[in-house]
């Protein structure tokens, strides 16, 4: 009988010593993901930081702009009260070098059709100008690609 005592003693050792490592290896691995659960958690403030600096400087340019727009409705306001007083005058008086094609008499006079036929020449001149343009850099790089050769023989 007592040794039948004894050999369950052992086993009830035996047991809770494989019991305690299985518990250890689960302690361990809870460990583990608690260290990942952090390095995460860190990682997620970091990333709140940033975007709650963006919003603050966003909110900060956002209220800039407000007052930028407030200035120029005022500008606005303060132009059109201007021109008001001024009723009838010409926007650009013959005394400060005024120009009817500056402004709009060429509009008024003759329409749509004349500023569009005024404004085609210059238009034509400048596609020109740059078509040629062009051309004549693609000919240099030609000119160049073809001396490359030649100069890296002269080294």
């Amino acid at each position: 009988m007592g040794g039948l005592g004894l050999c369950f003693a052992f086993h009830g050792l035996i047991e809770r010593a494989l019991e305690t490592g299985a518990l250890r290896s689960d302690l361990d691995d809870v460990r583990e993901a608690q260290k990942i659960l952090i390095t995460q958690v860190e990682a997620l403030d970091a990333r709140m930081g940033e975007i709650l600096e963006t919003v603050e400087d966003d909110a900060h340019r956002s209220e800039e702009l407000v007052d930028e727009v407030h200035m120029l409705e005022a500008l606005v306001e303060q132009m059109r009260r201007r021109l008001d007083e001024q009723g009838d005058a010409p926007a650009f008086p013959a005394r400060l070098g005024g120009d009817p094609l500056q402004s709009g008499g060429l509009l008024e006079t003759y329409g749509w059709a004349m500023v569009c036929w005024v404004a085609l020449p210059p238009l034509f001149l400048a596609a020109v100008s740059l078509a040629a343009t062009g051309a004549f850099r693609s000919k240099i790089k030609d000119h160049l690609g073809a001396l490359d050769p030649l100069m890296a023989d002269a080294d």
